[in-house]
């Protein structure tokens, strides 16, 4: 390899299916279908290349093998965007099955960070894949947490001991959605 010459890599065929068993999508596609928040979000450096032939991956917006760039799907792996400290210590025990961010890029492209903090260059930032949003219009709300499941939300008060006798109506156990169960806890709340 010349000097200024970016690296290319040999991509081994993985075969005709991704994940789950959708067909990978032609990797040339439009630049700005990789640009759009959704597919920076979810797509990017998580859906592996079907490209055969070698090219360069840091051109490239899918996952590689061996690439330090590859992120776990945050729809499928249920991470924060929060790093996680032993990863950055130089591995992380937990491997894929870690509830926090391992590395930059799923860190700052992790639904919960992205675009929700403006750019500090603005207009003017030039780079490839910026985390931050450039105008007012590109700023993103973070997701509102998702409300803990009842069942836990009263498991976490036993353990508090504020409600010990806590039991919810005998029907109520048959389905978490029944009306008379749904009733039960918002009294517990009030």
């Amino acid at each position: 390899m010349m000097v200024g010459e970016r690296p290319t890599v040999e991509i081994p065929r993985w075969g005709g299916q991704f994940g789950g068993g959708e067909e990978i999508e032609a990797v040339d596609s439009p630049v700005d279908a990789y640009t759009c928040d959704e597919f920076r979000m979810y797509e990017f450096k998580v859906r592996r290349c079907g490209r055969a032939r070698p090219h360069d991956w840091t051109d490239c917006p899918y996952a590689h093998p061996g690439e330090k760039a590859r992120r776990r799907d945050p729809r499928k792996v249920g991470y924060a965007g929060a790093p996680c400290a032993d990863f950055r210590k130089g591995g992380c025990g937990k491997g894929d099955a870690c509830e926090l961010a391992h590395g930059v890029f799923e860190c700052w492209l992790h639904p919960d960070r992205y675009r929700t903090q403006p750019c500090k260059d603005g207009l003017a930032c030039r780079r490839r894949v910026c985390f931050f949003a450039h105008t007012a219009d590109q700023l993103r709300l973070p997701p509102p947490p998702s409300p803990a499941p009842l069942d836990d939300l009263l498991a976490s008060l036993r353990l508090l001991h504020l409600h010990p006798w806590l039991e919810p109506p005998a029907r109520a156990h048959e389905n978490a959605d029944d009306e008379v169960y749904v009733d039960w806890v918002a009294d517990l709340l009030r």
